[in-house]
């Protein structure tokens, strides 16, 4: 476990040299200047549902939101996600990142005799695929590694999003 652990950090990290092709930050790598975007989002580490991403040049954020409830019980999560586009394609239609995400979950539940509350911290990293199919319509994937409920039950798994998104 120890050696797929130091193999995928080392693997992380190895993709910040190979971005040292083109290391000025304020160059455009790809896809048209659209630097906005809104979707849907589902991910342990970058958050749920509702997603806004800037991501001008190489480095962008992402938040996910995802709030229900009623007075009886709430559900909520908040998810930011730090990227870094490390390589676009010659035809500008793919593009490559590394992510690290932090998603926070909240559950409350009250019932006749009953009052549940925790709150819940993930945090992965890894890299991702942005895949743009049409001018303003992008989609993609991530796969990584993260820490689930690192605050109270510390659990160590494999991490993995999928996003649309309409770019603007």
């Amino acid at each position: 476990m120890k050696s797929i652990i130091f193999l995928s950090i080392t693997l992380f990290f190895s993709s910040f040299g190979y971005a040292q092709k083109s290391t000025d930050l304020n160059t455009d790598t790809g896809f048209s200047r659209k630097a906005h975007s809104i979707g849907l989002n589902a991910g342990g580490t970058s958050g749920l549902l509702f997603s806004y991403r800037y991501m001008p040049k190489k480095l962008g954020i992402q938040f996910a939101v995802l709030p229900t409830g009623n007075k009886q019980d709430f559900f909520g999560d908040l998810g930011i996600t730090l990227l870094y586009k490390f390589h676009t394609s010659a035809n500008n239609k793919v593009s490559f990142f590394n992510y690290i995400g932090n998603s926070f979950f909240y559950k409350y539940e009250e019932l006749p005799g009953y009052k549940y509350e925790h709150l819940s911290w993930n945090i992965g990293l890894g890299y991702g695929i942005d895949i743009r199919a049409h001018e303003r319509i992008s989609f993609g994937f991530t796969v990584g590694w993260a820490g689930y409920d690192v605050r109270d039950d510390y659990a160590f798994y494999p991490d993995g999003s999928t996003y649309l998104f309409y770019r603007f």
